[in-house]
């Protein structure tokens, strides 16, 4: 999560002409984060002047109109944070990146350029503008001393911003935000004053700034269900486990299937092809990248969300699957899952294999009676995660069972996940929820399909 910007074409806010810049050459700018709308206008329309009289347009001009009115005095902006920064102290550039026009979609291989450096768009612009259409401030709701009110709460906790895969980046890789209503008046921000562990914290600001920021970056940790380090400060973001990231997206769309693997690149600092049309598949490639360059097990700490069990009758109580998640809501349960500090620190673990029989383990497994089963193949594997309290260990490793069910590759042979109904809380070990351990532990190769259609087991009455 670190370099610079190779390319990135910009509006210029005074002139509302497109100009393209390299390397060093790209200027301190400012970036809209927004929900798209339907009357959103396009490269090619706004190069030509077209489509003036469209919301989309209107929103382009509105931000560009913000910015000119702020580019005289950044301090009401930024506040006491740039003047900590000596290197972004001085007055932004009248630039700005949207997102709806700075791209030509047209074109592939810049879309997918794009996609695989949104992060660093965001991370690398001076002050994101966070503009949420479905937000109205009540100037009688909201007070510098107390920050903002009841009506503007709820109205932040029902946004659809806060529902949307791609703005999951957005929020995180700014150091600086700004959040604005629908009239593109500013109602709180991020960034703006030193982190709680700083000893001189409220020194530099005056109490009204830093009661009113930190009421709202509160609550949209709250909304989010972020940590507050996360939140404040994105270096922190490669320390959080893998199940940790993904839950902060469990419970977002995006409009394109695709898209909820896409807008996650970024935020595992990973980069993968572009393939619209592969549907769920691109969320299996995205875990197969992640377990190339990670040896964090928690990307295996995830269970079935409630919607996914309620499709099988209630006398089921075992589930068959693969051992990558189909999807991001699989991890809604995942928030507290953080690494053991021996993986944090690089300590080596068996390397993982993709393979034609599945993805290959060499792991200490342990047989498991659980109720209701015919058979005596089910084996648990303990993970190198806990349950955490951001940095406190409050449990002991997560573990999760395998179903020993066929012959193929070499060793021990084939193995599936096995989850069940009352995995749906975490617990510090899911075994003991489900069945008691019986026998030694000891290592064998497993090979595991990295997704499987979810398949109920009968079990016995």
């Amino acid at each position: 999560m670190s370099g610079n910007l190779l390319w990135v074409r910009l509006i210029n806010a005074e002139t509302l002409q497109l100009e393209e810049f390299i390397g060093d050459q790209v200027p301190q700018y400012y970036i809209l984060s927004h929900r798209w709308g339907d009357d959103e206008i396009t490269y090619k329309d706004f190069v030509k002047g077209r489509r003036k009289d469209s919301l989309g347009y209107r929103k382009i001009l509105d931000c560009c109109e913000f910015v000119v009115r702020q580019h005289g005095n950044p301090s009401h902006l930024a506040g006491a944070a740039l003047a900590t920064d000596e290197s972004t102290a001085t007055h932004f550039g009248l630039y700005v990146w949207i997102d709806t026009c700075c791209i030509d979609k047209r074109s592939s291989a810049e879309l997918s350029e794009a996609i695989n450096s949104m992060y660093a768009y965001y991370r690398d612009a001076g002050i994101c503008l966070v503009h949420l259409s479905d937000v109205a401030v009540d100037p009688s709701d909201a007070s510098p001393s107390i920050g903002p009110g009841p009506s503007l709460l709820k109205q932040l906790a029902a946004s659809s911003w806060f529902t949307r895969g791609w703005t999951l980046q957005e929020l995180l890789a700014p150091k600086r935000v700004v959040f604005l209503d629908r009239q593109w008046r500013v109602i709180g921000r991020k960034g703006y004053f030193l982190l709680p562990d700083s000893k001189d914290h409220r020194s530099r600001f005056s109490s009204e700034t830093y009661n009113q920021a930190f009421a709202l970056d509160h609550y949209i940790c709250q909304i989010t269900g972020i940590h507050q380090k996360y939140f404040y400060d994105p270096s922190h973001l490669p320390n959080a486990s893998i199940a940790r990231r993904m839950s902060w997206a469990a419970r977002r769309t995006t409009l394109r299937v695709e898209d909820m693997a896409y807008c996650l690149l970024g935020l595992f600092d990973v980069n993968i092809p572009l393939l619209y049309g592969e549907g769920p598949k691109a969320f299996i490639r995205l875990q197969e990248e992640l377990l190339r360059k990670s040896n964090d097990h928690s990307i295996f700490a995830w269970w079935p969300p409630s919607d996914a069990l309620r499709r099988f009758p209630p006398r089921y109580e075992y589930f068959r699957m693969g051992i990558l998640a189909p999807s991001p809501a699989h991890f809604s349960h995942s928030g507290p899952i953080g690494q053991m500090p021996s993986v944090q620190m690089g300590a080596r673990t068996r390397p993982y294999a993709m393979t034609n029989s599945g993805l290959e383990l060499r792991e200490m497994l342990r047989p498991v009676k659980l109720r209701g089963m015919e058979n005596n193949s089910v084996y648990a594997m303990r993970l190198n995660c806990a349950r955490k309290d951001d940095a406190v260990r409050i449990g002991g490793p997560v573990q999760i069972a395998f179903w020993h069910i066929g012959p193929w590759g070499r060793a021990d042979g084939g193995y599936c996940r096995l989850v069940g109904v009352r995995e749906m809380v975490v617990k510090e070990n899911l075994i003991e929820e489900e069945g008691t351990l019986d026998g030694e532990e000891r290592e064998r190769v497993l090979y595991v399909r990295p997704v499987d259609e979810m398949v109920p087991i009968p079990t016995r009455v």
